[in-house]
């Protein structure tokens, strides 16, 4: 009988940061498969992901942004080594822009803070996404499909 080695890997209970679990090692159950599914063509444009607490929901919605967000594109390869999706070497790997809303922090007990920190956080992904288009090369943005407003707006400024 050969002896073998286990090495056991910490608990992260409590944190959702998919990132964080590979960088640091700690232990997660590998969801990464179900990419392979939602990317199939078959599946329903609207996803809706329904488990009970404590069951990997946010964890699972940041390994989907790391796999999709354009921004991890250079960790691709630390992120997702040894998982099952990183088997598949499926093309859609880091190929969009993602935009990440945290619902955690939003209070729900009233219906006037919900909608005013909604608001407040929209505001500032539209001041990041202008911010982000003034710094795109002309040639690019003239043949980026935006909406008319930000076109208007890009347009005006070049």
């Amino acid at each position: 009988m050969s002896e073998s080695t286990v090495k056991l890997l910490n608990n992260p209970y409590g944190q959702v940061t998919f990132n964080l679990f590979r960088q640091e090692e700690q232990a997660f159950v590998d969801k990464s498969l179900m990419i392979k599914f939602l990317d199939d063509k078959g599946m329903s444009k609207y996803p809706v992901l329904l488990r009970p607490r404590r069951f990997g929901k946010s964890t699972f919605v940041q390994m989907l942004k790391c796999y999709y967000d354009i921004s991890y594109q250079d960790r691709y390869e630390e992120l997702f080594s040894g998982t099952k999706i990183y088997e598949e070497n499926l093309p859609t790997h880091n190929s969009y822009h993602v935009i990440d809303f945290d619902f955690s922090a939003v209070s729900t007990g009233n219906l006037n803070k919900l909608l005013a920190t909604l608001n407040a956080d929209i505001k500032i992904l539209i001041l990041i996404t202008q911010n982000l288009i003034e710094l795109m090369p002309r040639p690019y943005l003239m043949n980026l499909q935006l909406p008319t407003k930000i076109t208007r707006t890009v347009r005006r400024s070049m």
